[in-house]
């Protein structure tokens, strides 16, 4: 039976569909190209921005014009519009093969640990699922639920293993990277994971964190092995603004944050998600934002709208 597998969105979906096409394998499946002929297709599906939820159905429909396609991940539990696809949710997705042989699928959040990623350099290792935050512009809690967190021990075991393997960069990633280990037990946090991450003889990169969460590892990630790249989730840089989004953090908490990065390791390439035409943001707060983001030394943005131009 052949399987062909595309994804849509984050490094964790990405990450997702890396798993599940190793737990296939395992299962018999032979995983072939998209653009292949196969006996069943499976989008794991974003729904984070409307360009992704049509990203997820453009190629749902092409897929379902072949043969019998699933929907997965987040696009399965907000839905697509689409008739004849199957839809399966975030819990179940990762123990796809057990549900395919008639078995009763687990919640599996990790899955299977991939040996291959399309780059034989760069390796994605997920350590975290879900967020408990509840901005007010984000669906990522309802869709991906509360914080779930790899083991610490289990995380370090599966990054070893990918350095064995002679991948020469880790990527680290996460629903909310920040949050991981607080719902191990007993508690850790992401600065024992990045602490036990030194001694990997690889490149450690983030994916993303909140200002906030920066903070409490800055003295880490300005050093090696991690790597000289940070993508910071902002949003705005208007404190009014950052209030009716409910972020934890202020403008000038975030200029700091970034000169101090800058100063104690001056070679890093910071990034930032933005997102404007919030409601509630009138043309002095986008002015704000602006003008603050100009006085950054930022690399690049990556800018969202939810107005409609």
């Amino acid at each position: 039976m052949r399987v062909a597998i595309a994804w849509v969105g984050c490094r964790v979906n990405q990450y997702e569909a890396f798993a599940l096409a190793e737990a296939l394998r395992r299962a018999g499946w032979e995983v072939v190209p998209f653009e292949q002929e196969a006996d069943l297709y499976l989008v794991n599906a974003c729904a984070v921005t409307e360009r992704a939820l049509a990203d997820s159905r453009r190629l749902a429909r092409r897929a379902l014009r072949r043969g019998r396609t699933l929907v997965l991940g987040c696009g399965a539990e907000l839905g697509l519009g689409l008739e004849g696809v199957e839809p399966v949710g975030n819990a179940h997705k990762l123990s796809l093969p057990e549900l395919l042989a008639g078995r009763e699928p687990v919640d599996d959040r990790f899955g299977v640990l991939p040996r291959e990623f399309g780059d034989r350099a760069r390796a994605l290792l997920k350590v975290q699922d879900g967020c408990d935050e509840f901005c007010s512009f984000c669906v990522v809690p309802y869709l991906r639920g509360p914080v779930r967190s790899l083991p610490l021990e289990e995380a370090l075991r599966r990054a070893e293993r990918l350095a064995e393997a002679g991948f020469r960069e880790v990527v680290i990633c996460g629903v909310h990277l920040g949050a991981y280990g607080q719902d191990l037990r007993p508690p850790c946090g992401l600065r024992h994971l990045l602490e036990g991450l030194r001694g990997l003889g690889v490149r450690v990169r983030l994916s993303s964190l909140h200002p906030g969460e920066l903070e409490s590892v800055l003295d880490l990630v300005v050093r090696e092995p991690f790597c000289d790249h940070l993508h910071l989730s902002v949003q705005s840089l208007d404190d009014g603004v950052l209030r009716l989004m409910r972020r934890p953090y202020r403008a000038d908490q975030v200029r700091r944050l970034v000169e101090e990065v800058r100063r104690r390791r001056p070679s890093t390439c910071i990034g930032m998600d933005v997102l404007v035409g919030f409601p509630g943001e009138d043309a002095a707060a986008f002015e704000r934002t602006a003008r603050r983001l100009e006085e950054l030394p930022l690399a690049y943005l990556h800018v969202l709208s939810l107005i409609h131009i």
